[in-house]
């Protein structure tokens, strides 16, 4: 049905799906909801027969839940239902993709001899919707082929390179055992940032071995052996092998020295 409210088109759908409906089925009212979602304003009810949907969640167990969730998402549709129709499940729903259009919306009742609950609603004139002040994005006007296309042409390797973190990575080594676990920590790494089309600075890695019983075994990143440093900076404050801060402390000292020779 289609008629206007206030000189806008507005279509209205009525919809049944049979529970043991086929997947090829519920594709192709996918493709018809994704061009009638193309409307000014659309208003589609009837039972749609996805009792195992966590509205709060917005999952489901089942896979064609999950595909009506997906759809109604990216047809940015919205639900005017908030309670159970039929023995506590939540089955009849009325979506809109405008929002104000549906309202008073009330549940109770039956129409002749079914066990769902009635569902009334109003569609709402324009004149008759409450006026928001609050802007918001018509995401249906969007050109998401293009949004594509300009994610493609970022340089993303080189984006993450830019913003990459320090990465730190520790373990216990008092035993041939747990060198081989960092071992394989290491090689875990690596694997991860080759998924991710990422790469390590190796040039800027370095192991810092702690302990004095420590076997201070070689390790390597990828097919590169890890070089051995005496001091490495964390947070900004430099720390020895020995867990000492003395270099720390003398480079303060030296740079406030300085200051204090300037004034």
């Amino acid at each position: 049905m289609k008629g206007q409210a206030n000189m806008v088109d507005t279509v209205v759908g009525v919809y049944y799906r049979p529970p043991d409906q086929e997947e090829e089925v519920d594709e192709a009212f996918y493709r018809q909801l994704e061009a009638a979602s193309q409307s000014q304003a659309l208003v589609l009810m009837g039972d749609f027969n996805h009792p195992g949907i966590c509205w709060k969640g917005n999952t489901a167990r089942h896979a064609q839940s999950r595909r009506f969730l997906q759809s109604t998402d990216d047809n940015f549709l919205t639900k005017a239902v908030e309670e159970p129709t039929r023995k506590g499940m939540m089955l009849d729903f009325v979506l809109t993709n405008k929002g104000g259009l549906v309202g008073d919306v009330n549940i109770g009742g039956s129409l002749g001899c079914s066990d769902h609950e009635m569902v009334e609603f109003r569609i709402l004139r324009g004149r008759s919707r409450a006026i928001s002040r609050i802007t918001t994005l018509d995401f249906r006007r969007a050109s998401f082929g293009l949004f594509k296309d300009l994610l493609g042409k970022i340089p993303w390797v080189r984006a993450l390179e830019e913003f990459a973190d320090d990465t730190k990575l520790g373990g216990v080594a008092d035993t041939p055992e747990g060198c081989a676990a960092i071992q394989r920590d290491l090689d875990r790494l690596e694997s991860w940032v080759e998924r991710n089309h990422m790469k390590f600075n190796k040039g800027k890695c370095g192991v810092l071995h702690l302990g004095r019983n420590n076997p201070k075994h070689q390790y390597r990143l990828g097919a590169d052996l890890l070089e051995t440093s005496s001091a490495e900076k964390d947070l900004g404050v430099l720390v020895n092998n020995n867990l000492s801060m003395s270099q720390q402390c003398a480079l303060v000292a030296k740079a406030a020295s300085g200051i204090l020779g300037c004034i």
